[in-house]
């Protein structure tokens, strides 16, 4: 919804397997006018076309985000879901070259990108949530075969953090990262890297402000 509303004019394609989860965004889409305007996809980004479990955990607040496809100790239900690769889902919604992903797939990130080469090739920016090591090594892995580069956004400070090559990426997760899930910029275009480090901006000139 904040991507539809900050580019009115943009094709919005939201990807939600969680029927409650999905059934909220529907909802909150009605009560801002943009149920017509943003297409949301029923499936879980996977690596193939087919059926899995998604695991539901309970959080504290009573909603049941953060359900995966990977089993997890706090899991409160299961819910059967129909699977599909990214590049298969934009195919289907009709979206040739995204510009911008958000891809927050609860550990799966790897196989989200596995599944993304046609989409990849065309060099969308992505913001992409890691948590572990051997992920982050992994996911930059195929993003370099790209030509992307990583930066950490670092929620603390605001600003955006150049991050390693694999080989040097140990030390540096274990000082900046902390076992903490953090999002990471991806990029391949000059043009976006310059727009983002102007929002970053822009944000923290606001909240200096006041």
């Amino acid at each position: 919804m904040l991507a539809k509303k900050a580019s009115p004019a943009a094709a919005v394609l939201a990807v939600e397997p969680n029927s409650a989860s999905r059934a909220r965004l529907h909802t909150n889409l009605v009560w801002n006018g943009l149920h017509t305007l943003v297409d949301v996809a029923p499936y879980a980004v996977a690596g193939s076309l087919g059926s899995m479990d998604l695991y539901v955990p309970m959080g504290a607040d009573l909603l049941d985000t953060g359900a995966s496809l990977e089993r997890t100790p706090l899991v409160s239900r299961t819910e059967l879901v129909v699977t599909a690769p990214i590049d298969v889902l934009l195919s289907l919604y009709g979206v040739s070259a995204p510009d911008l992903m958000k891809i927050d797939v609860e550990g799966l990130e790897e196989v989200a990108l596995r599944g993304a080469s046609r989409a990849l090739a065309n060099g969308p920016t992505l913001v992409l949530e890691i948590q572990s090591l051997d992920l982050f090594n992994r996911c930059g892995a195929i993003l370099g075969e790209f030509g992307y580069r990583m930066y950490a956004v670092e929620d603390e400070t605001l600003s955006l953090e150049s991050t390693p090559a694999p080989e040097g990426s140990e030390r540096w997760f274990a000082e900046h990262v902390r076992g903490r899930a953090l999002n990471y910029l991806c990029v391949v275009r000059d043009e976006h890297l310059q727009l983002a480090r102007q929002g970053v901006a822009r944000v923290r000139a606001l909240l200096d402000a006041g």
